[in-house]
């Protein structure tokens, strides 16, 4: 799968190498299904379908706020190399995704994963039980 991408890097840069056409595939390409923006958008229509979604859940904003923030990115830009050697700019997006993905995937747990508290059990309260 991972040989996939390589074949659609090469067709698309005939040869050229660089970070911003790698980040350009793997990361804002709605197209590809490998990208981010791509299962981002994925993930905004499968929010879209659970229960109590409104479309402004917290889910769903969090999801948007992460997609915003990638296009709001140029990928030339993060082909600049600082001083020390790093590529900041670069280093800075995908830390700060790391972030809010992880984050975002707590709030998914806790919205839509967990079983509500204070449940009943089927058979009535203790007192009424009767065990032989």
């Amino acid at each position: 799968m991972v040989c996939e991408s390589a074949v659609i890097y090469r067709r698309r840069t005939l040869g050229r190498v660089s970070v911003a056409s790698v980040a350009e595939l793997m990361l804002f390409d709605l197209e590809n299904p490998r990208s981010l923006g791509y299962q981002l958008e994925r993930l905004r229509d499968a929010l879209k379908t659970l229960p109590g979604s409104a479309g402004s859940s917290r889910p769903e904003r969090m999801v948007d706020e992460i997609a915003t923030r990638l296009r709001r990115v140029d990928p030339a830009d993060l082909e600049e190399v600082s001083a020390d050697g790093r590529r900041q700019e670069f280093a800075g997006l995908l830390d700060d995704v790391h972030r809010d993905l992880r984050e975002l995937a707590g709030v998914i747990t806790a919205t839509h994963l967990s079983l509500p508290g204070g449940m009943q059990q089927l058979w009535g309260p203790g007192e009424r039980r009767l065990l032989a």
